[in-house]
Order: C-alpha cells, then structure tokens, then sequence
C-alpha cells in the first residue's frame, strides 16, 4: 500500500517535489563542527545550532527536551537524523517538532487549525501559521515536520510578528 499522505498546510500535491538536498554551507559548517553542539552525537547526529533567545525547539531529536538552548533570533538549524521515523515518501525521514516559549510547556507552539492530532509538513518557502497552547487547543500531538534523506538540513524558523514557522 502507498504511504499515507500527510496534510501541510491546506494545500497537497503529489508532483511538487521536495526539497531536501543538504544544504552545501550547512555541510561544510557540520564538516568544520561549527553547527554540531557536543552533545549533537546523543541525539543521533542531529545538527542543532545552540543560541540565544526565549524559543526552545523540541521533538524526537532531543527526546522533546526543554532543557535545550533557545533559538537565536527565532531560527533553529535542524538535520533529519539517521535513526528519524520514516516520512511519507519512499526513501524520506521526518523530525517533528513544536516550539516552546521560554522552555514552557504551558506556552508551545503548534500547527494553528484545529484540535485533533496531526502532522502538518512544512514546505521551504511555505509559512505554516502557529498557534499558542490553551485549556481550549493544548496542541499535544499537533506538530511540524520536515522530511528528507538522512543529512538534510532545514533552518527552521519563527516569526512572532506574523506567528508563523517556516524552513
């Protein structure tokens, strides 16, 4: 059977490819170890670029650890690990993820749109809106994603003006 096709953000089509060569700089800087923390090794080989600022990202990557570094200037560099769970394309890994405002999870970003779980996918280029957990949207199990081959790497992004999450 096909994989099972995983909504994005409203729009979904099969001939659109995806983006998920590696990113030549972000390479050469992994290949100089100027974006791999020392820790990076723990989580599987996940790029994680440590910086400061009051958003934390977590996912499978860092077992959903809060505790990690903020994100510099709303921006987070991610890599699909090797051991990251199967995307929805044939030869494709996926890391999910959510944003936490000042490492809380009574203030995590997620997918705006709804209150059941789902992965919304995010595209390069695309902005996916986001929406801030409460007693009415929790967001638990409501998470980004970005898809590639083992090595690609995202820059993942937040925008709190316009409350958006981009790669």
């Amino acid at each position: 059977t096909p994989p099972a096709k995983v909504p994005d953000d409203g729009e979904t089509s099969e001939e659109e490819p995806l983006e998920s060569e590696p990113d030549p700089q972000v390479q050469a800087e992994v290949a100089e170890g100027s974006a791999r923390p020392p820790d990076a090794e723990a989580f599987g080989g996940a790029v994680e670029e440590k910086v400061e600022g009051g958003f934390n990202l977590v996912g499978f990557f860092n077992d959903w650890d809060a505790e990690n570094e903020p994100m510099q200037g709303g921006s987070w560099r991610l890599s699909i690990r090797n051991g990251a769970p199967m995307g929805s394309r044939k030869g494709v890994q996926r890391e999910e993820f959510q944003i936490l405002e000042d490492g809380s999870w009574d203030r995590r970003l997620f997918p705006a749109g709804g209150t059941e779980e789902t992965v919304v996918l995010l595209r390069p280029g695309r902005p996916s809106p986001a929406e801030m957990s409460s007693a009415e949207t929790p967001g638990h199990g409501r998470n980004w994603a970005v898809e590639g081959k083992p090595g690609a790497a995202f820059k993942v992004s937040y925008s709190s003006k316009d409350r958006t999450v981009s790669c």
